[in-house]
Protein backbone atom coordinates (compact mmCIF):
# COMPACT_ATOMS: atom_id res chain seq x y z
CA UNK A 1 0.00 0.00 0.00
CA UNK A 2 1.22 3.53 -0.84
CA UNK A 3 1.96 6.12 1.48
CA UNK A 4 -0.33 9.02 0.66
CA UNK A 5 1.11 12.68 0.39
CA UNK A 6 -0.37 14.34 3.00
CA UNK A 7 1.13 12.41 6.72
CA UNK A 8 -1.05 13.25 9.57
CA UNK A 9 0.25 13.05 13.28
CA UNK A 10 -0.94 10.09 15.45
CA UNK A 11 -3.59 12.16 17.58
CA UNK A 12 -5.26 13.36 13.89
CA UNK A 13 -5.05 9.71 12.40
CA UNK A 14 -6.65 8.02 15.83
CA UNK A 15 -9.26 10.86 15.79
CA UNK A 16 -10.32 10.48 12.26
CA UNK A 17 -10.01 6.74 12.52
CA UNK A 18 -12.60 6.77 15.09
CA UNK A 19 -15.16 9.29 13.66
CA UNK A 20 -15.03 6.63 10.64
CA UNK A 21 -15.94 4.23 13.17
CA UNK A 22 -18.51 5.89 14.08
CA UNK A 23 -19.84 6.07 10.83
CA UNK A 24 -19.55 2.77 10.03
CA UNK A 25 -22.04 1.96 12.99
CA UNK A 26 -24.14 4.52 12.48
CA UNK A 27 -24.59 5.34 8.90
CA UNK A 28 -25.19 3.24 5.86
CA UNK A 29 -22.11 2.96 3.56
CA UNK A 30 -18.90 1.12 3.19
CA UNK A 31 -16.34 2.65 5.20
CA UNK A 32 -13.49 -0.54 5.00
CA UNK A 33 -10.80 1.59 2.65
CA UNK A 34 -10.80 4.50 4.29
CA UNK A 35 -10.55 2.44 7.43
CA UNK A 36 -7.97 0.12 5.88
CA UNK A 37 -6.02 3.53 5.00
CA UNK A 38 -5.92 5.04 8.28
CA UNK A 39 -4.78 1.54 9.90
CA UNK A 40 -1.69 1.62 7.56
CA UNK A 41 -1.16 5.28 8.43
CA UNK A 42 -1.15 4.63 12.10
CA UNK A 43 1.28 1.25 12.05
CA UNK A 44 3.51 3.33 10.12
CA UNK A 45 3.58 5.86 12.45
CA UNK A 46 4.22 3.21 15.39
CA UNK A 47 6.71 1.63 13.23
CA UNK A 48 8.75 4.53 12.54
CA UNK A 49 8.19 6.64 16.00
CA UNK A 50 9.03 2.92 18.51
CA UNK A 51 5.53 3.85 19.82
CA UNK A 52 5.43 2.02 22.34
CA UNK A 53 1.72 0.33 23.71
CA UNK A 54 1.01 1.15 27.10
CA UNK A 55 -2.09 1.60 29.61
CA UNK A 56 -2.36 5.12 29.20
CA UNK A 57 -2.09 5.09 25.63
CA UNK A 58 -4.81 2.88 25.56
CA UNK A 59 -6.86 4.89 28.07
CA UNK A 60 -6.06 8.03 25.62
CA UNK A 61 -6.85 6.23 22.10
CA UNK A 62 -10.27 5.34 24.37
CA UNK A 63 -11.11 8.46 25.46
CA UNK A 64 -10.89 10.19 22.13
CA UNK A 65 -13.26 7.56 21.16
CA UNK A 66 -15.84 8.13 23.27
CA UNK A 67 -15.33 11.92 23.42
CA UNK A 68 -16.08 11.73 19.54
CA UNK A 69 -19.17 9.52 19.86
CA UNK A 70 -20.50 12.21 22.80
CA UNK A 71 -19.82 15.02 19.83
CA UNK A 72 -21.62 13.39 17.38
CA UNK A 73 -24.39 12.32 19.53
CA UNK A 74 -24.45 16.34 21.13
CA UNK A 75 -24.80 17.42 16.90
CA UNK A 76 -28.05 14.91 16.58
CA UNK A 77 -29.46 16.27 19.33
CA UNK A 78 -28.67 19.92 18.35
CA UNK A 79 -30.46 19.59 14.87
CA UNK A 80 -33.61 19.00 16.19
CA UNK A 81 -33.26 21.25 19.20
CA UNK A 82 -36.33 24.29 19.15
CA UNK A 83 -35.18 26.13 22.22
CA UNK A 84 -32.34 28.40 21.23
CA UNK A 85 -30.70 28.33 25.23
CA UNK A 86 -30.49 24.45 25.46
CA UNK A 87 -29.29 24.85 21.77
CA UNK A 88 -26.75 26.52 22.82
CA UNK A 89 -25.59 24.92 25.92
CA UNK A 90 -25.56 22.33 23.53
CA UNK A 91 -23.18 23.55 21.34
CA UNK A 92 -20.76 25.02 23.77
CA UNK A 93 -20.85 21.37 25.88
CA UNK A 94 -19.64 20.04 22.30
CA UNK A 95 -16.88 23.20 21.87
CA UNK A 96 -15.38 22.06 24.94
CA UNK A 97 -15.09 18.61 24.45
CA UNK A 98 -13.65 19.46 21.06
CA UNK A 99 -11.26 22.38 22.47
CA UNK A 100 -10.15 20.78 25.83
CA UNK A 101 -10.52 17.53 26.00
CA UNK A 102 -9.65 16.37 22.04
CA UNK A 103 -7.07 18.42 21.90
CA UNK A 104 -5.69 17.41 25.11
CA UNK A 105 -5.43 14.31 24.11
CA UNK A 106 -4.01 14.99 20.39
CA UNK A 107 -1.12 16.51 22.67
CA UNK A 108 -0.31 13.68 24.61
CA UNK A 109 -0.67 11.50 20.81
CA UNK A 110 1.94 14.03 19.39
CA UNK A 111 4.37 13.80 22.41
CA UNK A 112 3.87 9.84 22.28
CA UNK A 113 4.74 9.65 18.39
CA UNK A 114 7.61 11.98 18.70
CA UNK A 115 5.95 14.90 16.82
CA UNK A 116 5.78 17.62 19.59
CA UNK A 117 6.87 21.25 17.70
CA UNK A 118 5.33 24.65 17.96
CA UNK A 119 3.86 24.33 14.55
CA UNK A 120 2.17 21.05 15.80
CA UNK A 121 0.74 22.03 19.03
CA UNK A 122 -2.87 21.50 19.25
CA UNK A 123 -4.72 24.80 20.93
CA UNK A 124 -5.92 23.74 24.13
CA UNK A 125 -8.04 25.53 26.94
CA UNK A 126 -7.88 23.57 30.01
CA UNK A 127 -9.57 26.41 32.73
CA UNK A 128 -9.42 24.57 36.73
CA UNK A 129 -12.65 24.07 38.01
CA UNK A 130 -14.87 23.76 34.91
CA UNK A 131 -16.66 20.17 34.57
CA UNK A 132 -13.72 18.84 32.00
CA UNK A 133 -10.70 19.69 34.27
CA UNK A 134 -10.92 16.16 36.17
CA UNK A 135 -10.93 14.21 32.76
CA UNK A 136 -8.00 16.45 31.45
CA UNK A 137 -5.74 16.29 34.47
CA UNK A 138 -6.08 12.75 35.49
CA UNK A 139 -4.76 11.85 32.29
CA UNK A 140 -1.97 14.32 33.16
CA UNK A 141 -2.10 17.55 30.69
CA UNK A 142 -1.86 21.04 32.13
CA UNK A 143 -2.32 24.15 30.28
CA UNK A 144 0.93 24.06 27.80
CA UNK A 145 2.42 21.38 29.32
CA UNK A 146 3.80 19.78 26.37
Amino acid sequence: MEDKLIKLDLGELIDRLSILQIKELLLDGDFSDAISDLEHDIDRVYEEQDVKLTANLIRQIVLMAQTNLHIWLLKDDMEMEDDEEKYNGKLKLSQDFNNCIKNSIKNMLLDEGGEVSEVKLKATFVDEGEWYYPIVDSIGIKNNEI
